[in-house]
């Protein structure tokens, strides 16, 4: 049985129940948001989620562009990092 509470944002507390809810996003008219972020924005400080919007995405190509300058900066293998973008975000 569905049931209808009116809600229009689900607060998350811990950064991996983000992590794991955050998708239930797409094609919802529910907000997932972490509580540092409603508490953030409640401050008038707003920053991007970045991990939701590349999940809700799940543009590999676009998570590769921002990614870029850190794999690079880190010495990291690119081939890997690919992987391992694909493996988190693009499944």
């Amino acid at each position: 049985t569905a049931i209808n509470l009116n809600a229009s944002t689900l607060a998350t507390i811990y950064h991996s129940c983000q992590r794991e809810l955050c998708h239930y996003e797409a094609g919802s008219s529910l907000q997932v948001e972490n509580y540092i972020t409603l508490l953030g924005r409640s401050l008038g400080i707003e920053y991007p989620d970045k991990y939701k919007q590349y999940t809700i995405s799940k543009d590999q190509q676009v998570i590769l562009g921002d990614a870029a300058p850190y794999i690079q900066g880190n010495g990291l293998d690119p081939k890997r990092a690919k992987e391992t973008i694909q493996r988190t975000f693009c499944s």
